[in-house]
C-alpha cells in the first residue's frame, strides 16, 4: 500500500541495480524553522575490480592560496598534474557566516544580563522560575528565543517595555541566526558536490589511487574544553574546507568503480626533493614553492608531495592484477 506521497528534490539518480534497503526522514528545527531531510540507504552489487596501471596520487590537505584554499593536489603517472581549490569567493562567504554568528553572539550577550536582571526583581510564577533558570549563564541564542515566544501567551505583570525589546531582539537573532544557518547549509552542500565530482571523474579515469597515511586530526590544533586558546586560521580554514570529506568521497567513488585505493607513509614527502632525493629542513610556511638547496630544482610543495607518493608506490612493488587474472 502507499501510506503517504511527499514531493522531494535530489540530486541524482538511485542506481538501476541499486536494492534499497531503508528510507527514513529526518526532522530538524533551527530557529524556529522545521527542516526534512529524506536519507535513502542503497546496497550496491560489489563492482569488478579495474584492471591496469593508470596511476593518480594525491596530497590531501590545506593551504591558504591568493586564489583561493588548496584541498589538495594531484599527479598522475602520465604526467599530468593540477588541485582542487576551494575559490576565494567560496571562502568570502563561509567568513560571512562566522561575522553572522558573531553578531548573534554579540546580540545574545546584551539581551541577556538585561531581561536576567529584570526577571530578577520581579515575583515569578513556578514555571517562569523553571524556565529561565541560570538565564545568565545561557549561551544558547535558540534558547533565549524559545523562552520569548512562550512568553507571549505567559505575560507577567508590567512587562510590556521589556516583552517589546526582547520581541525586537528574538525577531533580529532570527534572522540573522536564519541567514547565516542557510548560508552555511549552501556552501557545506556546494563544497561536498565540488568533491564528489571531482572523486567521480579520478573513479572514472584511474586504475589506482595513492594517497598518504594521514590522520588530519593529529595536526589540527584543537583547544581543551577549559582552555582560553583561540582557534588558529590554519584551523579555520581546515573546518571551512573539510579535507576529511574529499578523502570520504574519493573512498566512495573508488569502492563504488573498483578503484584500488593504496595508503603510503606521508613521513618527508613534502621535504624530500622528487628530483635529486635531498631532505633536509626548511621554513615550509614561508612560501608554498621552493627551490631545493642541493640541484636547484623549484617545485610546489604539494605537486611534490604528489609526485613522491607515486614514486613510492611504484617503488613498492605492488603487483598490478592482469585482464589475464
Amino acid at each position: 500500500p502507499v501510506w503517504l506521497e511527499i514531493p522531494i528534490v535530489y540530486h541524482r539518480d538511485i542506481p538501476a541495480d541499486g536494492l534499497i534497503k531503508s528510507v527514513s526522514a529526518t526532522r530538524r528545527i533551527l530557529a524556529g524553522k522545521v527542516r526534512w531531510q529524506l536519507n535513502v540507504i542503497v546496497s550496491l552489487p560489489m563492482p569488478a575490480p579495474k584492471v591496469g596501471d593508470r596511476a593518480i596520487a594525491l596530497d590531501i590537505g590545506w593551504r591558504l592560496l591568493p586564489h583561493g584554499v588548496r584541498v589538495a593536489y594531484w599527479q598522475d603517472a602520465a604526467g599530468k598534474h593540477g588541485d582542487v581549490l576551494v575559490p576565494t569567493s567560496d571562502i568570502e562567504q563561509f567568513t560571512k557566516v562566522c561575522s553572522l554568528r558573531s553578531m548573534c553572539d554579540q546580540t545574545r550577550e546584551e539581551s541577556i544580563p538585561m531581561l536576567s536582571a529584570w526577571l530578577s526583581s520581579q515575583e515569578l510564577p513556578e514555571e517562569w522560575q523553571r524556565r529561565s533558570s541560570h538565564l545568565i549563564q545561557w549561551r544558547s541564542g535558540d534558547r533565549l528565543a524559545n523562552l520569548i515566544a512562550w512568553w507571549r501567551d505567559n505575560r507577567l505583570a508590567n512587562d510590556q517595555e521589556i516583552f517589546e525589546a526582547a520581541c525586537a531582539w528574538r525577531k533580529q537573532y532570527l534572522h540573522l541566526a536564519n541567514w547565516s544557518r542557510n548560508l552555511q547549509d549552501q556552501m557545506v552542500s556546494r563544497i561536498r558536490e565540488r568533491y564528489r565530482v571531482f572523486a567521480a571523474c579520478v573513479a572514472r579515469d584511474y586504475d589506482v589511487v595513492v594517497m598518504e597515511t594521514f590522520d588530519i586530526r593529529q595536526v589540527a590544533i584543537i583547544p581543551q574544553p577549559e582552555s582560553t586558546a583561540v582557534t588558529t586560521a590554519s584551523n579555520t580554514y581546515r573546518q571551512m574546507v573539510s579535507p576529511s570529506t574529499l578523502r570520504t568521497a574519493l573512498w566512495s567513488a573508488c569502492a563504488r568503480e573498483g578503484v584500488r585505493v593504496v595508503e603510503m607513509r606521508a613521513e618527508y614527502t613534502t621535504s624530500t626533493c622528487h628530483a635529486c632525493g635531498d631532505s633536509r629542513k626548511w621554513d615550509q610556511a614561508e612560501s608554498v614553492i621552493h627551490r631545493c638547496q642541493a640541484c636547484g630544482k623549484m617545485w610546489d610543495q604539494d605537486q611534490n608531495a604528489a609526485i613522491n607518493l607515486l614514486s613510492a608506490w611504484r617503488a613498492s612493488g605492488e603487483e598490478v592484477p592482469s585482464s589475464a587474472a
